[in-house]
């Protein structure tokens, strides 16, 4: 299975002002990559983060990464660039850095403060981007990256080569809570590698897309077989539960509950190998009536769980109060020029 390229990744191959070497850029440019017109919608849902206090949602936009207030919906502005993703502190943003390079920017300061290397550059690559995916772990020590040609790499946050390891097909990329593992798509599927020496230790059985951890490291939730909505137990890597339902996306945890998008919807499910009670909630007012989700979808829960956030490129960011049953209510969407 030939995962999907990222997002972050078609947007990079698009911006490639200051990195081409037939313009006669150097690979040590600093230049930031600025969004351009190469996909509709206003947000990049797969930078969705919510900030550790709640207060706040963030997301890659036209104008770089937009930052919405949750208790009234209008965003600022908050880094003009192309993020890739954001520490979970939201300390540091990742952005591309020019030619393969994988920069570090203070998110108070814009400042870059480490540029990661390695990462193969090809100046004739024009179908996809030098960093098909780059991940920050929970505790903010190790950063990772996927390029071209199978290439995978950990990095200390301080700049230090940890794994430059090859895997077939290497694309999206997600940490567990601990750091110690790494779950990555790749041409077999999802593999687990472990952080110190980037070996494999299993493959996610049936798993048809990046699954996402639960924070107790214990589980994995994510498209199974078919794309329904499936739980894994990360210590034998079977599959625990599923759902009959197809098309499933953008997974997320809170606590014994499952976040995520299936049917042009978004739901909430509790999974009895989590504890819960095996029901899905499903979300009205993800997508307009008689509409459907175009692009990626990601989801995210509030740090107490009381809330879910979807975001798609079209409709942009979409909050539910958890303890009604009202429709989602929309965020202020940024321009798309």
């Amino acid at each position: 299975m030939r995962p999907v390229l990222p997002l972050s990744g078609i947007l990079l191959a698009a911006l490639l002002t200051g990195c081409s070497a037939s313009e006669g850029a150097s690979c040590s440019s600093s230049a930031m990559l600025r969004p351009a017109a190469v996909a509709p919608g206003a947000v990049f849902p797969d930078s969705l983060s919510v900030s550790p206090s709640g207060d706040a949602v963030a997301a890659g936009c036209w104008p770089g990464l937009c930052r919405w207030d949750t208790a009234d919906g209008t965003y600022e502005v908050a880094f003009e660039g192309n993020p890739i993703t954001l520490a979970s502190d939201w300390s540091l943003v990742a952005t591309g850095g020019g030619c393969g390079d994988i920069a570090l920017v203070d998110l108070d300061s814009g400042k870059r403060v480490r540029t990661l290397t390695g990462l193969p550059y090809e100046d004739d690559v024009t179908d996809m981007s030098w960093i098909q995916d780059a991940a920050i772990s929970p505790d903010g020590k190790l950063v990772a990256g996927t390029g071209t040609e199978d290439t995978l790499m950990i990095w200390t946050v301080d700049g230090e080569e940890v794994v430059d390891a090859e895997v077939e097909g290497a694309g999206a990329l997600a940490f567990s809570p601990d750091g110690a593992q790494l779950a990555v798509t790749s041409d077999a599927g999802v593999e687990i590698l472990d952080t110190d020496n980037g070996e494999s230790t299993g493959q996610v059985t049936g798993a048809e897309g990046l699954p996402a951890w639960s924070p107790d490291g214990r589980w994995l939730a994510g498209p199974g077989a078919g794309g329904a909505p499936t739980i894994w137990s990360v210590e034998d890597l079977e599959v625990a539960e599923t759902l009959p339902s197809t098309g499933s996306a953008g997974f997320s945890f809170a606590d014994s509950s499952v976040g995520f998008a299936a049917d042009d919807t978004a739901v909430v499910w509790s999974p009895r190998a989590l504890g819960g009670d095996g029901e899905r909630r499903t979300l009205a007012g993800l997508v307009d009536s008689g509409r459907t989700v175009e692009g990626p979808v990601m989801t995210a829960f509030s740090p107490d769980g009381a809330k879910l956030y979807a975001a798609t490129g079209d409709t942009g960011i979409t909050a539910w109060d958890l303890s009604g049953d009202k429709p989602g209510t929309r965020f202020t969407l940024p321009p798309t020029s």
